[in-house]
């Protein structure tokens, strides 16, 4: 269980170096349009700010405007991972995420991160109650792992467990 449990830290958070750490924000049950109804007269604590918006938009362009500029690299695929991050849980904008973590894996299948971008998928689909599309998702995640394998365990539990 614990070691499961790191291994879906460890998918949440991506990347750890402090250069990409500001763009990365935990995973929230926020709803998909990122706003909870109003109580009472009284502001959600999941309005998006909208400095926050702002912030995460230009760095989603900064982004966008690097791959176009460097093509098939590392460093392209870093930044896709960070533009899904940031459309997933800065703007929980799942479906454009899904987007962007879809590109990663067509375009990088040996990346070190696809475990993290498949996870980040399929907790796009649940979030937009696209319940199918997340099975299939944890289905692919089981064929690509050695069933021994933190992944492909964390996946037939989540498949197993979810609804």
């Amino acid at each position: 269980g614990l070691c499961l449990g790191l291994v879906v830290v460890g998918i949440v958070m991506g990347f750890s170096s402090e250069e990409e750490a500001p763009y990365l924000a935990p995973v929230t049950n926020t709803p998909a349009n990122g706003v909870a109804p109003k109580t009472d007269g009284v502001a959600s604590p999941f309005a998006i700010p909208p400095r926050k918006i702002r912030a995460a938009t230009q760095a989603i362009e900064k982004y966008k405007k690097e791959v176009d500029e460097q093509g098939i690299s590392l460093e392209s695929e870093k930044n896709l991972y960070r533009i899904g991050n940031l459309y997933h849980s800065d703007l929980f904008d799942y479906e454009q995420a899904i987007i962007y973590y879809q590109r990663i894996a067509d375009e990088y299948p040996e990346s070190n991160k696809i475990q993290m971008v498949y996870f980040a998928i399929a907790d796009s689909y649940s979030k937009l109650d696209k319940y199918e599309e997340e099975m299939r998702t944890y289905e692919i995640i089981m064929s690509k792992f050695p069933p021994d394998s933190p992944p492909h365990q964390l996946a037939a539990e989540k498949r197993k467990g979810t609804r």
